[in-house]
């Protein structure tokens, strides 16, 4: 299965069993009270759903240092909201629209929702995580970067049921 360099990210910050950390993408210099290096020149812009971080396609990064959970043994769901605008994607979402997207990692199984609905599941392979400096809209090898806008990111560390999902909020008026 293909996936998009926005859900590649083994990078859930070490957290308690029932807490979840959420990420709003508004400003460049941290992320989730975490520092970025930037790379690039990714923008700060105003959407429909608040400020967001906009990013080419080409050449746009964010590095953060922060450390991910330990065991390999521990499922843990990442959930983004985003608008993808282009890219290397094969059928991942609709250019142009926000959607609400999931990546699950149970230690067994790899699963991929989109607006809560099933898109993809593969086994995987149990590998130690280690802390370290994880790369948004882009492989750690900087391949397949993301073009769109991230408007947050939560974590949570446990395999969430879809209806626990976070849901696209009301559009505001710009």
């Amino acid at each position: 299965m293909k996936t998009a360099a926005l859900l590649t990210l083994p990078l859930l910050p070490a957290m308690h069993a029932n807490e979840h950390e959420v990420w709003v993408f508004d400003r460049l210099d941290q992320i989730g009270g975490h520092p970025t290096a930037v790379i690039g020149h990714p923008q700060v812009i105003d959407t429909l759903l608040g400020e967001a971080i906009e990013f080419n396609g080409v050449d746009n990064i964010l590095f953060l240092h922060v450390s991910r959970f330990g065991g390999a043994e521990e499922a843990d769901t990442c959930q983004a909201i985003f608008r993808l605008d282009g890219g290397n994607r094969e059928h991942f979402h609709e250019l142009g629209q926000c959607d609400q997207v999931a990546a699950l990692d149970d230690g067994k199984e790899f699963r991929r929702y989109i607006e809560g609905a099933l898109d993809g599941a593969t086994q995987i392979q149990p590998a130690p995580r280690d802390p370290g400096r994880i790369a948004v809209v882009v492989r750690m090898n900087r391949r397949y970067y993301f073009k769109g806008e991230i408007r947050m990111a939560k974590f949570t560390p446990r395999a969430l049921a879809p209806s626990e999902f976070v849901k696209l909020p009301e559009r505001r008026d710009k």
